[in-house]
């Protein structure tokens, strides 16, 4: 088995593990206990699981960083705000790059921001996900929709493939081999996963 692949059943246990209490943050108020969905609540307890299932296994010496922050890193100097939610690799390697991840809890951003004219939200997260595929060589791009419906989650990616292949038009099938994009139920933590697929020129989500 390829490295990436061992790395990416590892990732989706570790996703499997992580406790209801990780993915709807609950906070006192003084009329109810309202929970949220939190990413950074998520993402921080799906670092720790992804760390102890590593130490179980034959990737002890793979990295797992945390929102690296790759600004002024000679392979980054032309592209803004590369700061990813986490990577699997290893550091130092030129290529020994694995999985880049990012998580969203909704699924809202914009192509271009009025003032500052780069990608936000969404768009913004997409946009990491090529660039680290296709500047640093990243086997796999993984985009985890927490909480979103599977409909919402159908109607938008149509609009990030057509984001992606206006901006990436030479490299969209690059790209689009590397994405998987995970879909993650707040309440029981079910997961669906699925593949870009290119149905007569419009890019859907493939379910696998």
């Amino acid at each position: 088995m390829h490295i990436e692949n061992g790395l990416y059943t590892l990732l989706i246990d570790s996703i499997n593990s992580v406790d209801k209490r990780y993915r709807l943050f609950t906070y006192w108020s003084s009329q109810k206990y309202p929970s949220k969905l939190r990413e950074r609540v998520f993402c921080y307890e799906l670092y720790h699981q992804i760390r102890k299932k590593q130490e179980e296994s034959a990737y002890r010496d793979i990295d797992v960083n945390g929102e690296p922050d790759k600004r002024g890193q000679e392979r980054f100097a032309h592209i803004t705000g590369p700061i990813p939610d986490m990577i699997i690799h290893k550091a130092g390697a030129k290529y020994a790059n694995y999985i880049v991840l990012e998580a969203k809890c909704n699924l809202s951003g914009q192509e271009k921001n009025p003032k500052s004219g780069n990608p936000t939200g969404v768009y913004k997260d997409f946009k990491n996900l090529a660039d680290f595929i296709l500047t640093a060589r990243y086997k796999y791009g993984v985009f985890l929709a927490i909480g979103v419906k599977e409909r919402s989650l159908n109607k938008k990616f149509t609009k990030l493939a057509h984001f992606l292949c206006d901006n990436y038009p030479n490299d969209i099938e690059t790209i689009f081999s590397a994405l998987r994009i995970i879909r993650l139920d707040e309440q029981d933590g079910s997961m669906t996963q699925y593949l870009p697929q290119n149905s007569e020129g419009e890019y859907l989500l493939k379910q696998i």
